[in-house]
């Protein structure tokens, strides 16, 4: 018989370790022991707080828009002042209404042509 397959009763025991070893591996050390924080300038929290996107974004399209309207082009010819934009609840009153009445336009077409085709 093999002692291959046989099971070990008596496990294997180390040396005895009169001085630890001074040999380590490149695993045993500290790795990544210091987080990086933003520095300024680039978008911190007091930063980011500071900054109003809303009239950024508005003074930026007001600028596009009169610059386009400037060079000749037809998209706008009024250029966008804060009264001109209309606020969120405004336009979904005006897109319900718009949708209401497009929406009894086609139910009236739509029965017309269905009783056509009988």
């Amino acid at each position: 018989m093999t002692t291959a397959a046989r099971p070990t009763f008596d496990p294997a025991r180390g040396r005895d370790s009169k001085a630890p070893t001074l040999q380590y591996s490149s695993r045993d050390l500290a790795a990544h022991t210091k987080l990086k924080y933003r520095q300024s300038g680039q978008l911190t929290q007091e930063e980011l707080e500071n900054l109003d996107l809303k009239q950024e974004l508005l003074k930026a399209e007001r600028e596009h828009f009169e610059k386009t309207r400037k060079e000749g082009g037809a998209i706008g010819s009024a250029s966008l002042d804060d009264k001109s934009v209309e606020s969120i609840e405004e336009r979904k009153q005006r897109l319900l209404i718009e949708a209401a009445e497009l929406d009894k336009d086609d139910s009236d077409e739509d029965s017309e042509d269905f009783t056509e085709s009988e």
